[in-house]
């Protein structure tokens, strides 16, 4: 008999768990609580109702994250540091 078979556990190696958190697209069945908390997390720009009363109260503050001002022009430049990770921050097109 296996030790798993006999609920020896001690003898059973150690598989580790790896978790996966799926893009809402591509994702099928019904939404677990990880995934909805995920998606609350991640999702939370497209919720305009919620996030821009919290701005006007000051409990947000997205100015902060924005650590450039970038021309138009500017912009194949920065995407190419993009991929070098040479860019911290938001960079945000302002001229």
């Amino acid at each position: 008999m296996a030790p798993a078979e006999r609920g020896d556990r001690r003898r059973v190696p150690h598989r580790p768990r790896h978790h996966r958190v799926a893009s809402r697209r591509c994702d099928t069945g019904p939404p677990s609580r990880t995934r909805r908390a995920t998606a609350r997390t991640y999702d939370s720009h497209a919720n305009y109702d919620e996030l821009l009363p919290l701005v006007a109260r000051g409990k947000r503050n997205p100015a902060r994250l924005v650590t450039r001002q970038i021309a138009l022009r500017d912009v194949t430049d920065t995407l190419q540091r993009m991929t070098r990770f040479e860019t911290a921050g938001f960079g945000v097109i302002t001229r």
